[in-house]
């Protein structure tokens, strides 16, 4: 609207100064015209007849001097040259106005265009949101208080990771908890060939490093930052329908590994609302400098009220996302970005997880949407079947239950499920061994 104003006032003003060149430009041909001597008078042979001077009145009588004077006189041409200059650049400025006033006119239906582009994307967006969460509604045996969204990574479905996660849980404190498991879409896969793989974006080669060892030396090719955005809206789009559902933004957890990891970074720092926090497992942050523009319009006015928060996990030995890369790009993520970023290095870890991974994901989800456990007597805080994590950095003053445990609880989850996307009821992800979770404190799966 603002835009559409500045046009029609520039239009006035074009309007204006045309009349105002017009007139400029009829006074200069006045002056024109005066600038004309008279024609004489002619005699029957065609020659001029000279006036004899007593044929001219007394009070119009001039010197011989003032007749002998050029015609025309040097102030008509002075005036005349004025009003022409004059003219000239009144026409100049309304054509430099007519200009202004057609791009203002143009910039204001662009936005226009824009404006009605984003309202028809934010009503499809807001219709499948509530026609997702319409069929959760349906398949859904309770309501709960938080979620988890995993997304997988390159060449692999939800299925293999449902099994993998199964006994993975979070406190009863945080009330029943739902695992979202999105599937990405079958795309030509450069690294494999142009072979259709579910991928949620390209990665143009492998490993991913900082520096392509070869003579010379290059960077590494760095994904397109359309196919993350892309990609990012397939993930919000996740996190939406749960909103739609009634549950709010920052009940709701991202988490992924590999390739999925790597889109963890971008669907939270881009989401225009808080969430309760990001988990990368063994993942990497493709297009940088896009993120952080991304993430500063994403950002509201006032800054957002707490900083995102992450989780970072990786090997040692990771021999496809290059170990220095990540401990730089988290880094980078916190001083950057300004996002708390609790990062661990596992010295025995390859490109996976393991049973020690996984109690480190399961005690910063209880963090996140269970909040700290509650005091105790002096006699039960530390009781049996708990003991801090081995190996690492920096993962605060959580306590993690063991390994030796875990590992029972993953042994004893059954194989398989559901390789279809969608969600999931219960406190923990599918195929939760009751006892184990009963054992802890923790919700066990209801399905």
């Amino acid at each position: 609207e603002a835009t559409g104003a500045e046009a029609e006032r520039l239009a006035a003003d074009a309007e204006e100064l045309r009349a105002r060149a017009a007139e400029a430009q009829d006074l200069a041909d006045e002056a024109a015209r005066a600038l004309i001597p008279p024609e004489p008078e002619l005699d029957e042979d065609g020659n001029p007849i000279e006036p004899e001077k007593d044929e001219i009145p007394d009070d119009l009588r001039e010197s011989d001097s003032e007749l002998s004077e050029p015609w025309p006189p040097k102030e008509m041409v002075e005036r005349a040259e004025r009003l022409a200059a004059e003219a000239k650049e009144a026409a100049k400025q309304s054509k430099r106005t007519t200009e202004a006033s057609e791009s203002a006119t143009a910039s204001a239906t662009a936005v226009r265009d824009a404006l009605q582009t984003t309202e028809e994307e934010l009503k499809r967006r807001v219709d499948t949101a509530a026609r997702v969460a319409s069929f959760w509604s349906e398949a859904r045996t309770e309501d709960i208080s938080c979620a988890v969204i995993w997304l997988h990574g390159q060449g692999e479905s939800e299925a293999a990771w449902q099994t993998k996660l199964a006994g993975v849980s979070v406190h009863e404190r945080a009330g029943p908890c739902r695992w979202i498991w999105p599937r990405a879409e079958l795309q030509r896969c450069s690294t494999r060939g142009g072979v259709l793989t579910p991928q949620w974006f390209d990665t143009p080669e492998f490993p991913i490093c900082r520096v392509v060892r070869g003579v010379p030396d290059r960077p590494r090719i760095d994904e397109h930052p359309k196919d993350l955005t892309k990609a990012t809206r397939r993930a919000h789009a996740a996190i939406e329908a749960l909103e739609a559902e009634g549950l709010p933004s920052d009940r709701i957890v991202l988490a992924g590994f590999g390739q999925g990891a790597a889109l963890v970074t971008h669907a939270v720092l881009r989401f225009q609302r808080p969430l309760a926090g990001g988990a990368i497992l063994s993942g990497w942050i493709p297009c940088k400098e896009a993120l952080a523009k991304a993430a500063a319009a994403s950002m509201p006015p006032g800054g957002w009220e707490s900083a995102p928060q992450f989780f970072w996990c990786h090997g040692a030995r990771d021999g496809v996302v290059e170990p220095r890369l990540a401990t730089d790009q988290a880094k980078w993520l916190r001083e950057e970005l300004g996002a708390q970023v609790k990062f661990r290095m596992f010295p025995e870890l390859a490109f996976g997880v393991d049973a020690e991974v996984l109690q480190a994901l399961e005690a910063w989800l209880d963090d996140r949407l269970a909040g700290p456990e509650p005091q105790e007597d002096d006699g039960e805080e530390n009781g049996e079947g708990e003991e801090p994590a081995e190996g690492g950095d920096d993962v605060g003053e959580e306590k993690v239950p063991a390994r030796a445990q875990a590992q029972a609880k993953a042994e004893a989850a059954p194989p398989g499920g559901s390789s279809l996307g969608g969600s999931r009821s219960g406190g923990s992800a599918p195929g939760t061994a009751p006892s184990s979770a009963v054992s802890r404190g923790r919700t066990p799966s209801r399905q």
